[in-house]
Formats: structure tokens, C-alpha cells, sequence
């Protein structure tokens, strides 16, 4: 078994380097990852979950909440996106943005790292307020509490960086990890961000399975920092 997963890995890392060296927006410093990941940690400082807890205060006005959004403050789509509820979350937070859209910024570019990781964080919570904007007539107390709810955070912009780099691998088993890690968190966690997550993940595949790139679909080109261009891995692919 433990062999199995390292084998999976190394496959997984040399697809992905293949894919980098395929594309021509890719970067050597993460600029989007890394002033993002800035941004949480100057808001955590300020706001003060560093030192305890984000203010009760703060988080109510600035936390997405799906009534509040439904009642016309549509800015808490994006208000929310930075903030961080205490220490833990703030330096999860952040690792996981640095790995996630880190490693996806440097296969495919700044613009679409910023465009997957800001829209699927705000797509998460937008996807959720619609489904409780849907369910209104049904008059669900739970439902109505979970409006009410507040919510930090941006874990779905990782989710959906997280997709997007599944998707440039083509590689069935980051497949299945991907839908393992989504579906299970929802089961076992139950909370508003695991819906926003399944979100996310869901859109950020559906749409890049048609825009790419894809491992299956890319040949070799020079690298975007010279050099001359890479051997083709799905020529050993179907030597093996």
C-alpha cells in the first residue's frame, strides 16, 4: 500500500511538471498565493484572531451570512472571503492556500490563479445562499438557522484551486482523492463551508474540463524559461 501511494504521488508530480512545462503564462513566484496568504495574516493581526478570536462584532458585520446577503448585502460575498475566525484557522488557512494555489499559480499563471481561487471562494458562498434563497418556501427551521449562520473563510477558493490542479493532471487517482476529501468532509463535518466546498469543486471541474489544460491533451513545447523542450511522457505511457 505504501508503496502504491508513493508511486501515485511521483506519477501525480511528474504530470504536473509536465503540464508547467507545457504552458506559457507559468511562473517562478506565486505572486497571487503569496499576497493573498499576506492578506490573511495582516487581517488576522488586525481583526485579532492571533490573539484569541476574531470580535463578535467584526464577524457579524463583515461574515457571510445567506440572509443578510438575500436582504441586499451582497459585499459580504467578498468581505468574507480574507477574514479568519482564530489562530488554528488563520495558519490552515494559509498552508493550504500556499500549497493550492501556489502550485496551481505556477503551472498556469497569476490571472487564472486569481480568477479560480477569488471566484471559487466567492462562488462557494454565492452557490449556498441560492440554494437557501431556493429553499425558502419550504419553511425549514434548520434551514433558516443555517441563513442566519455566519461564515469565514477561504477555503473554497483552495477547494477550487485544489480541482483545477486535478484536472491539469488527468490522473484518475487525484480523481478519486478529489471526491473522497469533498463528499467525505461534507458527511463527517456537516458544516455551511463543506457545501461551499462540494460547490466550488463541482463548477471549478465541470468548466476546466472544457478550457484545460489537461495532461492528456499537451505536448511538449519549449519551457517558458528557456530551455529546450521536454521529452513527451505519453509517448512512455504507451511504451509500458
Amino acid at each position: 500500500m505504501k508503496d502504491r501511494v508513493a508511486a501515485a504521488v511521483a506519477e501525480a508530480l511528474r504530470r504536473y511538471r509536465f503540464v508547467r512545462s507545457c504552458s506559457s503564462s507559468a511562473v517562478t513566484v506565486p505572486f497571487v498565493a503569496l499576497s493573498t496568504a499576506a492578506a490573511i495574516l495582516i487581517l488576522a493581526f488586525v481583526t485579532r484572531p492571533f490573539f484569541g478570536s476574531i470580535p463578535a462584532e467584526t464577524y457579524a458585520r463583515f461574515g457571510w451570512s445567506g440572509a443578510a446577503v438575500m436582504e441586499g448585502e451582497w459585499w459580504r460575498l467578498f468581505s468574507a472571503t480574507l477574514l479568519t475566525r482564530d489562530a488554528y484557522m488563520t495558519i490552515s488557512m494559509v498552508f493550504w492556500l500556499l500549497l493550492a494555489v501556489g502550485f496551481y499559480e505556477r503551472m498556469s499563471g497569476s490571472l487564472r490563479a486569481l480568477v479560480v481561487s477569488f471566484g471559487g471562494s466567492v462562488l462557494g458562498y454565492a452557490g449556498v445562499t441560492f440554494f437557501l434563497w431556493l429553499s425558502e418556501p419550504l419553511g425549514s427551521s434548520f434551514l433558516e438557522r443555517t441563513a442566519r449562520g455566519l461564515d469565514v473563510g477561504f477555503s473554497a477558493g483552495v477547494a477550487a484551486c485544489f480541482a483545477a490542479l486535478v484536472v491539469a493532471l488527468d490522473y484518475r487517482p487525484a480523481d478519486g482523492a478529489l471526491a473522497a476529501v469533498a463528499v467525505g468532509g461534507l458527511l463527517f463535518h456537516h458544516q455551511v463551508a463543506d457545501w461551499e466546498h462540494v460547490i466550488s469543486v463541482v463548477v471549478a471541474y465541470a468548466m476546466l474540463r472544457r478550457v484545460g489544460p489537461r495532461f492528456s491533451e499537451l505536448r511538449p513545447v519549449s519551457h517558458p524559461e528557456g530551455g529546450s523542450a521536454p521529452a513527451d511522457p505519453h509517448e512512455s505511457d504507451s511504451e509500458q
